[in-house]
């Protein structure tokens, strides 16, 4: 539904585009892909390296246990460390202090099958779950795996993780794990923020589907899909995310009553789904699958879909447009005439934000004033009144507002003092003051002073973020849309059950979704058509995680002496009863070689093998090389989604049988 966000933790993160073939265009790395496993390291006071069988050696001080081979005693040559014999990456911590300090030193090693070990001095430090101060062989992590790399530091231990996550385990004095706390972890916590390409960076809540823009810069929707809205070509339901086909490059989206939209990276906007009013902007009614360009639009800044059948935009100097329907003057040209393409809203300068409603808009200004426009019989344009204008009016007792969002006939500002005020329709308690009166000027929502800039309006709930990354929610609630466990209405606040460090959150029509700082977007409310994303048709009464589609690669690549195939594993965590196809594409040098894989998705990270053979007479050697992968999830002959990923790796000579033989 329409909503004005201000995206504060994620403007730095850079999208890269996907390609929609099977075709290379090498594309970038995602943010915190890259990592490759060292065979070497050098502590404060010893070494290790792994031996060309996997296993490991260590020499050097031992006074904690640092070499692992069960004794504490100083080893002049290398010495085995007991039980490893699949290492692919170590790491030994440094202790800063005086030459021949000998104390508080632990060293990792990351295994073939993504689990880690890590031995000596243990105050949390191993990740194992116990602070046995000296653990002189090595002791599984607690609960990792999947992992990729591992790092030692002086007092605590972090690893990265297949979907791009990082996390980390021991001393946290001065906030070193990531966690935004400073408590010791005697076992592994994720590093907040820090996730991979299943990440969300955005999310929107429509009519009857949602959407997430991805940290790749890809749109995927799921919900009801009879007009088109979910943008991948068809009009069939989908329960999961389903990529909008060929939308690359998106910053921000916004899902309508039966249409979406989303802003590229180019200030330009495309729109997809029903389009009888014209709400698509392409200068035709009609209805599209796949996404068109709303015509003569750029430089936009941001985009928003009303829970009617029309649309605004605000571009980069300051002036807001809007298309589709005008019955009652929403798209603010003095006229009531519907446009399929944009006009300017009359006299509305220096405009910061524009929220589309139901049958009606708002904008703010630079001074912190807001204006609204169109329908007007429940007060919704806050100006005292119940007369519809067809041209903006500004809201009454408003100057210092930072945010706004309109739902289906009532609207909210945020105003810089962390309050929010809301007026319009209240029938459902959606204005949250306490009462069911409609409101034509704004009153202060009861109980919330520390909102931040997020807030969303839906049809008759409304729902903001706080300073302490807790949601609140309020109004119609028999579907649950309100996510605090009941089906009550609330005429005031109440917390949303589930998520934390929620940073995003967007209310559609009878449902509500959020996006955590870690990348995971929740929904709850009514999932009738499968808009909670979550696999099922069950309504949810309390937050519930999207489910979704994960693809990346291990970055130890192992070759058969006579370099001529290679064994990369792609990792996918993807929708059971459907089939992920994988294709991989090695480059080491003028060394260029591909494969293909796939197998059964399970709802669970699987590792799949892709035999890559290198072209003509070329060979693969031992050492750095890049991979380029690509992986589309496919289910009863439609494409559900398709993700690309590129990474560094390293390869090494296997003299493994099996699958590794060559032909």
């Amino acid at each position: 539904m329409a909503r004005q966000s201000q995206k504060v933790l994620f403007l730095l993160l850079l999208s890269v585009a996907i390609p929609t073939e099977y075709a290379f265009a090498r594309p970038a790395p995602e943010v915190g892909a890259r990592a490759s496993g060292s065979r070497i390291t050098a502590g404060g006071s010893h070494s290790c390296t792994i031996e060309e069988d996997s296993t490991v050696t260590c020499w050097g001080s031992n006074g904690d246990g640092q070499l692992g081979d069960g004794t504490t005693t100083t080893r002049l040559t290398p010495v085995a460390v007991s039980g490893l014999s699949t290492a692919v990456a170590i790491s030994a911590s440094v202790f800063v202090g005086d030459v021949g300090d000998d104390i508080k030193v632990h060293t990792c090693a990351l295994l073939a099958d993504g689990s880690a070990r890590c031995w000596g001095f243990n105050a949390g430090t191993l990740g194992d779950g116990t602070t046995t101060l000296f653990t002189l062989t090595p002791v599984a992590v607690s609960g990792l795996s999947h992992a990729v790399a591992i790092s030692a530091g002086k007092f605590h231990t972090c690893a990265l993780l297949a979907d791009g996550s990082a996390h980390c385990w021991g001393f946290n004095s001065n906030g070193q794990l990531g966690d935004s706390t400073t408590t010791l972890r005697l076992t592994q916590v994720a590093v907040v923020g820090l996730s991979g390409s299943i990440s969300a960076r955005g999310v929107a809540a429509g009519g009857v589907h949602s959407c997430a823009r991805r940290a790749n810069g890809v749109e995927a929707c799921w919900g009801a899909n009879g007009t088109g809205q979910i943008g991948d070509s068809t009009t069939i339901t989908r329960l999961n995310p389903t990529q909008v086909s060929g939308l690359t490059n998106v910053t921000q989206a916004s899902a309508g009553a039966a249409h979406s939209c989303a802003l590229l990276a180019d200030g330009t906007a495309r729109c997809w789904g029903a389009n009888p009013n014209g709400q698509l902007g392409d200068g035709t009614t009609v209805t599209r699958l796949t996404s068109v360009p709303v015509s003569g639009l750029s430089n936009v800044l941001s985009i928003s879909t009303g829970s009617g059948s029309h649309t605004c935009a605000l571009r980069a100097d300051g002036t807001a447009h809007c298309w589709g329907f005008n019955g009652s003057g929403q798209l603010g040209d003095g006229t009531t005439a519907n446009r399929t393409t944009p006009v300017p809203v009359s006299g509305l300068a220096n405009t910061v934000a524009v929220s589309a409603g139901g049958g009606f808009s708002c904008g703010l200004v630079a001074s912190g004033h807001v204006f609204c426009w169109g329908f007007n019989g429940s007060g919704q344009l806050g100006n005292g009144t119940t007369t519809t204008s067809p041209v903006p009016v500004q809201v009454s007792g408003i100057s210092d507002a930072v945010a706004i969002s309109a739902g289906n006939n009532h609207a909210c500002a945020l105003r810089a003092n962390g309050t929010i005020r809301c007026w319009g329709s209240n029938a459902a308690g959606q204005v949250g003051d306490g009462t069911a009166t409609n409101r034509s000027t704004p009153v202060q929502v009861s109980g919330i002073s520390t909102a931040v800039a997020i807030v969303g309006s839906g049809s008759q709930h409304t729902c903001a973020v706080l300073v302490n990354g807790t949601a609140r929610c309020w109004g119609r609630n028999d579907l649950g849309q309100l996510g605090d466990g009941t089906t009550t209405n609330r005429s005031t606040p109440v917390a949303v059950t589930g998520p934390s460090n929620v940073v995003e959150i967007a209310a559609g029509g009878n449902h509500t979704c959020a996006l955590a700082v870690q990348g995971q977007p929740f929904c709850w409310g009514l999932n009738t058509s499968g808009q909670i994303g979550d696999g099922t048709t069950t309504n949810r009464l309390v937050a519930t995680q999207v489910l979704s589609f994960t693809f990346n690669l291990d970055p130890n690549v192992t070759i058969r002496p006579n370099g001529k195939k290679a064994r990369v594993f792609a990792l996918a965590n993807c929708e059971a009863g459907a089939r992920v196809h994988i294709l991989v594409e090695l480059h080491q040098g003028t060394v260029v070689g591909e494969g293909h894989a796939g197998g059964e998705c399970t709802s669970a990270l699987e590792r799949y093998p892709v035999r890559v053979h290198a072209r003509g007479n070329e060979h693969f050697v031992a050492g750095a090389a890049q991979a380029d992968a690509v992986a589309e999830v496919r289910k009863r002959g439609n494409t559900l989604e398709e993700q690309a990923w590129s990474r560094n790796v390293i390869i090494s000579v296997s003299t493994a049988g099996g699958d590794d033989e060559d032909e």
